[in-house]
């Protein structure tokens, strides 16, 4: 769980224009206070996306459950397999429970048919030996953690994992852009 509400501030779940979504089912955060910002400095677009009237609009994507909150990533890096939502971060914490995984990263990326599948990008923790073993047992260590559909469709071993300037992981660069 993500804690409280603080007092004055009200949040809801909710789809991209703002109505609530059912319990269970992932949403972005959406927040009003007395302290919403008006928007980003020259950055129009953003703003857009941020503000809508007293609500903002955030990246973050949380599923209520029992009236607790839960984090499941951020709705860019959000991607949906077979019309279920795959939460990267999720996948990640798998692939790292792992003990032959150092770093993980994962990605949406379409298939042979155009489908988008979770693609798992890893940095091993020792010689990895045959991927080609390693990336079937990774395959199945996330579909026994997760559910069968979160599990990496392609798994690539790598030296180290693209970076942005500020340290974190360059998931446009793993999808190729």
């Amino acid at each position: 769980g993500l804690g409280s509400v603080t007092p004055g501030v009200a949040v809801k779940v909710a789809d991209e224009a703002g109505v609530p979504v059912a319990e269970g089912e992932p949403g972005r955060l959406w927040i009003s206070s007395a302290s919403n910002t008006s928007g980003y400095w020259r950055r129009v677009e953003e703003t857009r996306d941020l503000v809508h009237g007293e609500w903002l609009r955030m990246a973050d994507v949380l599923v209520v459950d029992g009236g607790a909150y839960r984090h499941m990533g951020r709705a860019d890096d959000l991607f949906k397999v077979d019309a279920r939502w795959v939460s990267p971060t999720r996948v990640e914490a798998a692939l790292l429970d792992h003990p032959a995984v150092a770093e993980a990263a994962v990605v949406g990326l379409p298939d042979a048919d155009g489908l988008v599948r979770p693609a798992a990008f890893v940095v091993t923790a020792g010689d990895a030996g045959d991927v080609a073993v390693l990336a079937e047992e990774l395959r199945r260590h996330v579909a026994h953690r997760l559910e069968a559909y979160s599990a990496p469709a392609s798994v690539t071993v790598l030296r180290e994992l693209p970076r942005l300037p500020s340290g974190k992981v360059n998931r446009r660069a793993l999808r190729g852009g």
